[in-house]
């Protein structure tokens, strides 16, 4: 009798940490889902004051530029190596318009000139921005992402692989922007600094 039932028992645990287990691949999956389809909603729907607030600092956590490389979740397939390249190639980026605004095309020659390659150069970092993420991440092929279940497991992993090494080819290919940023502030003697700080704030 006690046999039976300590076999019975053993039978609920195993059920038990089964249907845990199945939970937490389930709860993986639909985190990393929610990553790859841009979720903003993640603890809760609004029924409670105050809400909104932890969805936002979640949202900052896993997007901000520089935070997110020390706060962004585990299982983002934003890694934090790549979070680091990003950054090199968006900071790369932004520091060259900045000193090429600033020389070509100062505040001195007018504003409405000077607004318009701000707002130019502001278009261009976004589209850049964009380009680097999607390298970075290949939301297509994260689970939830439109191709992910129309293709195999190699072409995925080929896919996404293929994505990061485009980020690191951007990030060495923006030394070079920084090279050149650089030697435009140097090499041009009215590029103020403050000037230069205040184009690289406005251009973000």
């Amino acid at each position: 009798m006690m046999n039976g039932s300590s076999q019975q028992s053993q039978r609920e645990n195993r059920m038990t940490h089964e249907d845990v287990q199945n939970e937490m691949e389930n709860n993986e999956r639909a985190a990393r889902t929610g990553f790859a389809q841009k979720r903003v909603v993640w603890y809760g729907h609004g029924r409670k004051v105050g809400e909104w607030k932890e969805d936002w600092l979640f949202y900052v956590q896993n997007e901000h530029t520089l935070l997110s490389i020390w706060c962004g979740h585990a299982l983002h397939p934003f890694d934090r190596f790549d979070r680091v390249m990003y950054f090199l190639c968006v900071a790369s980026f932004s520091l060259f318009m900045s000193a090429y605004v600033n020389a070509a095309h100062p505040h001195s020659k007018g504003l409405v000139e000077y607004g318009g390659w701000l707002v130019l150069s502001s278009i261009l970092l976004v589209f850049y921005d964009y380009l680097l993420k999607f390298l970075a991440t290949s939301p297509c092929m994260q689970p939830g992402g439109s191709c992910y279940d129309n293709c195999w497991v190699c072409c995925r992993e080929c896919c996404v692989d293929c994505g990061k090494q485009g980020l690191y080819l951007c990030a060495a290919g923006s030394a070079g922007f920084l090279t050149a940023g650089g030697v435009i502030a140097v090499t041009f003697s009215h590029v103020q600094t403050g000037m230069f700080f205040s184009t690289l704030l406005l251009m973000r």
